[in-house]
């Protein structure tokens, strides 16, 4: 029974994070966390830029290359990316 109430919560949560993204108006910020989860729900895969900078590359397997995704402070993601993302 706990365990069924979890995975509720889970899917419930799943839902949330879509609807955030995929809903307009379309937040100005968005936390990095959450669109590295969004995007994970789909299949990307999400790799940190070595060295110094606050880039993430997001890999698809049906994309022809790379998204590059900037961040605010490590922290935050503007709209504009989301917008692009969503296309």
């Amino acid at each position: 029974m706990v365990a069924m109430r979890e995975e509720s919560s889970i899917l419930t949560n799943d839902q949330k994070l879509i609807d955030k993204f995929q809903n307009e108006p379309l937040p100005k910020e968005i936390s990095l966390n959450d669109l590295i989860r969004y995007l994970a729900l789909f299949g990307f895969e999400i790799i940190r830029n070595r060295g110094k900078g606050s880039h993430y590359i997001a890999k698809h397997k049906n994309l022809e290359r790379p998204y590059t995704i900037p961040s605010k402070n490590g922290k935050t993601v503007s709209f504009v990316y989301l917008k692009e993302l969503n296309k």
